[in-house]
């Protein structure tokens, strides 16, 4: 069962509308509008300065404030400076949002979120990209390899068929120096590692050469 694509679609004609900064952070196998299995969520970042106006203006639509699994509810904290993640979930199509004012990324160690450094975060709003076939902002090819790698190590502690189909498609995009820097500020050193690794295809090896690695 999946959820209507004309519910889908008019959660981001409410975004349109009320000129709400945001980003559709991921959209693994062209989900949505019309593939989302229903108690699956839509994953958005939405601008810190839009973040308290986004939550009233769901609210105002219908949606209400749920318990998120990975949230402060639950025991999870957020570090330097991380907003609180949060889920709602519409009162009548039951359409679920995962909501986040930023990107960010688990610690390997603690329940915790951190966000991921100034440079991705800025570059994240600066190049966002409007789907003009579904009428909804997503992230640029570039920033979204970085984003699948990064969650793929550190939330997923595994790289997914799905995720892996994902990166391939943008593989491109890691040649620049720009791509480097910001995976630099994340994987620091192992970062030479990484790219090799996955120019190569070794994704099942990637998680335990990174916690492996002792070169920094």
């Amino acid at each position: 069962m999946f959820y209507k694509a004309e519910d889908v679609r008019e959660l981001f004609n409410i975004l349109n509308a009320h000129n709400i900064n945001y980003i559709l952070t991921k959209n693994i196998s062209d989900e949505l509008p019309d593939k989302l299995k229903i108690g699956k969520d839509i994953d958005l970042i939405i601008h810190p300065n839009d973040y308290d106006k986004f939550k009233t203006l769901l609210a105002d639509f219908g949606y209400r404030k749920i318990t998120h699994p990975h949230g402060k509810e639950v025991g999870w904290i957020f570090m330097y400076g991380a907003h609180e993640n949060i889920f709602l979930r519409h009162a009548t199509n039951s359409l679920i949002v995962d909501a986040y004012a930023e990107l960010c990324t688990k610690s390997i160690v603690m329940n915790a979120w951190l966000p991921l450094d100034r440079i991705i975060q800025e570059s994240v709003w600066a190049d966002k990209v409007w789907d003009a076939e579904n009428q909804w902002w997503i992230m640029d090819d570039e920033n979204m390899i970085i984003y699948l790698i990064t969650r793929s190590v550190f939330e997923k502690n595994k790289f997914t068929e799905a995720y892996i189909r994902e990166i391939d498609k943008r593989m491109r995009f890691l040649v620049s120096p720009d791509a480097r820097r910001k995976l630099e500020k994340v994987f620091f050193k192992f970062t030479n590692t990484l790219l090799k690794m996955v120019s190569k295809g070794k994704y099942k090896e990637i998680l335990t050469a990174y916690l492996m690695f002792t070169d920094y």
